[in-house]
């Protein structure tokens, strides 16, 4: 902030007209909460006699604000931390994220560190790579008896549109011929525009998929968004072997619309406004977009005018509606949105943030250029670097059973070049 005044002006400010507005945001809360357990024994009392045990997961991603919370519960409040974190995936640093919090909490006294070593998701091939996609040991190995698993380098002659075509015509059916089906493919990428570039394909192809990134036709953080899906799987076969089943669909409207208290006449309108509006449009060959159109006209306009929660859902069905527009060539079969395809489901395409956590039988890393990982913010600071090695690393350990690594020829990443250069020795 010293460095940039311009820019604490700023969020003091922001924070002023917060205050004089009565409104917290998300960064507030956990300092309000940090404020209030620190200034107050009885708080730090009550909190511990109710929750003896604080267990985190992905430490790594953990801010300051919420490592310090952890610090005062733990270490000065009495109750007991059960933490479980990886540094070399600390890849939010944009959301203050810092690996460095969980590496000083295991020097604190009294925590007691367990190094895990073994890895049961990747061969034993992909292992190695990921450490050389790292640039440094760690000791990782496979358990006795693993799959070996297999790395691909592939040099394609022009741009991004040109790797999407090799990934669509060449790679995706080459996999499906080895018997992976098609869910347990992932096309990974750094930004969500390169996405792009393999979503025109795939549409071109008849190819379903399923986008995890800004331009995902279903938001995960969006309830709306995931229930419209779960009715569309359900139209598309879902109601012959009640999955999803109707009566979770209702229940979730329910809650949509009114929160937790529903009376019985209003849950029995629902139930008969949605029953209605899904069995007429089974068999009906509508695309995506014209079932949205008709979902939003025949039960959303509705229910948002009656609608007694406080939430921005609502407008979540127009985005789709947007992202669907035939003009822009990215209407699709309803059959494709619901996930109903000769049960095989659909292709995903994910940025490598959205990837973490994720695992699939095999990875296509996309756009693995020398400007694209790392590109020139990367290369500002010397942890940036780091950092976007460790994104790398984490889209390569995505993979259980196919790593396949997409560069324009030529202009490879240079870790690519490592990648390759372990593989060379070990083979």
């Amino acid at each position: 902030m010293e460095r940039n005044p311009e820019l604490a002006h700023f969020i003091e400010a922001y924070e002023a007209e917060l205050r004089a507005r009565n409104l917290v945001d998300f960064d507030d809360m956990p300092l309000l909460a940090f404020r209030m357990i620190r200034d107050h024994e009885w708080i730090r009392g009550a909190l511990r006699a109710k929750f003896p045990i604080l267990f985190v997961d992905e430490y790594q991603d953990l801010g300051y604000a919420l490592h310090e919370l952890v610090l005062l519960l733990c270490f000065e409040a009495g109750v007991r931390l059960f933490a479980v974190g990886d540094p070399d995936q600390s890849i939010y640093a944009f959301t203050g994220a810092n690996p460095e919090l969980l590496e000083s909490l295991i020097t604190r006294p009294g925590v007691v560190p367990i190094h895990l070593r073994f890895n049961y998701r990747c061969g034993t091939s992909i292992i190695q790579a990921a450490q050389a996609a790292l640039g440094e040991d760690r000791d990782y190995r496979a358990p006795d008896g693993a799959h070996q698993g297999n790395i691909f380098f592939h040099p394609v002659a022009g741009d991004l549109s040109n790797q999407a075509q090799l990934v669509v015509h060449r790679l995706v059916p080459e996999m499906r011929a080895r018997s992976i089906q098609l869910q347990e493919i992932a096309v990974l990428y750094r930004i969500a525009q390169h996405g792009n570039e393999v979503a025109q394909r795939a549409a071109g192809e008849g190819v379903p998929i399923v986008r995890a990134d800004t331009q995902a036709l279903v938001r995960r953080s969006s309830r709306l968004s995931r229930f419209i899906e779960a009715c569309a799987r359900w139209v598309v076969g879902g109601w012959i072997d009640a999955d999803p089943p109707f009566r979770r669909l209702a229940s979730n409207v329910s809650v949509l619309i009114y929160g937790g208290s529903t009376s019985e006449e209003e849950q029995r309108r629902v139930q008969k406004e949605l029953i209605e509006f899904l069995q007429s449009t089974i068999d009906t060959n509508q695309s995506t977009h014209e079932w949205l159109r008709a979902f939003r006209g025949n039960l959303i306009t509705p229910w948002h005018a009656r609608a007694r929660t406080i939430t921005e859902d609502w407008d979540a069905i127009g985005e789709m509606i947007t992202r669907t527009d035939p003009a822009t060539n990215s209407d699709m079969p309803l059959t494709h949105f619901g996930g109903r395809i000769e049960g095989q489901g659909r292709l995903s395409l994910s940025t490598l943030h959205s990837a973490k956590g994720r695992e699939f039988d095999s990875v296509v890393l996309f756009g693995m250029n020398n400007d694209i990982l790392p590109n020139h913010f990367d290369q500002r600071t010397p942890e940036q670097l780091r950092e976007a090695r460790r994104l790398f690393y984490v889209g390569v350990t995505r993979a259980r059973k196919e790593l396949h690594l997409v560069f324009t020829k030529g202009q490879h990443s240079p870790w690519v070049a490592e990648l390759s250069r372990r593989t060379q020795r070990q083979a």
